[in-house]
């Protein structure tokens, strides 16, 4: 493997340049993202009192920033290195974390998710 695939420099994105397509690495981003949607989105199941959707908010909010951090980022700066994929990977298995903390959060216990939600907010 050449240096250049270990570390390369973040390339900008200008307006005018074409469309850039999503790669196989973003999308496995977005499908662990699901999950944890999904986690966060269970604690409506039988309660819809005013405190639970505020919980829900709240959660929903806190995956919602990192998916959004990540995609600006993605978005406007191009790299594809080995130091990226492995920041998107400690990311992934962070809001995987996050997913399994969720019904602990929900019963008042938020030390595993504030552990596991103090990671890197974006792979730069």
């Amino acid at each position: 493997m050449s240096n250049q695939s270990l570390l390369a420099p973040p390339r900008l994105l200008s307006s005018w340049q074409q469309e850039r397509h999503t790669t196989w690495l973003e999308l496995f981003y977005d499908l662990v993202l699901v999950v944890a949607v999904n986690q966060v989105s269970l604690v409506l199941i039988g309660d819809l009192s005013t405190t639970t959707i505020f919980v829900f908010l709240g959660l929903f909010l806190l995956v919602w920033w990192t998916w959004n951090n990540h995609t600006v980022y993605t978005t406007r700066f191009e790299t594809d290195d080995l130091v990226y994929r492995l920041l998107t990977f400690f990311q992934m298995f962070a809001i995987v974390g996050i997913a399994i903390e969720v019904p602990q959060a929900v019963l008042g216990h938020t030390q595993g998710l504030a552990i596991t939600y103090a990671r890197p907010a974006s792979p730069s």
